[in-house]
């Protein structure tokens, strides 16, 4: 059963894997703290789809799911190439246009969804 127009849900996170201020190698991130010292870090993106009894074949429909760090147009623009659909968790702070126009259309009672922009636009 696809629960979203016909696509499963995936849930995607960034999520750290490895950090040392000692062992670091070329394929390390590194940044620089406050006490001066280097941080050597790794980071992975997981995955899950979100109903976990389902075993079907690996080529689903699919909506992604990621929180703030997803909603920039050169990932979205991947998402719509790979023909994804997406739920991008967004806060007022990191988007203030995008929630300017929304609580502008919910005051003057106007469609509850923004329009859809083609991905020429996003850039």
């Amino acid at each position: 059963m696809a629960w979203l127009d016909g696509h499963y849900l995936l849930a995607l996170d960034g999520t750290g894997i490895y950090s040392s201020e000692k062992i670091g190698s070329d394929y390390c991130l590194k940044k620089r703290k406050r006490n001066g010292r280097t941080e050597y870090y790794m980071m992975m993106l997981a995955g899950a789809i979100v109903h976990p009894d389902r075993r079907e074949h690996p080529h689903l429909k699919l909506v992604v799911i990621e929180d703030t760090l997803g909603a920039n147009a050169p990932h979205i623009k991947d998402l719509i190439a790979h023909d994804l659909r997406f739920i991008l968790a967004v806060k007022p702070t990191g988007h203030p246009s995008l929630f300017e126009r929304s609580t502008w259309r919910l005051r003057s009672n106007g469609p509850r969804s923004l329009p859809w922009r083609t991905p020429k636009t996003l850039g």
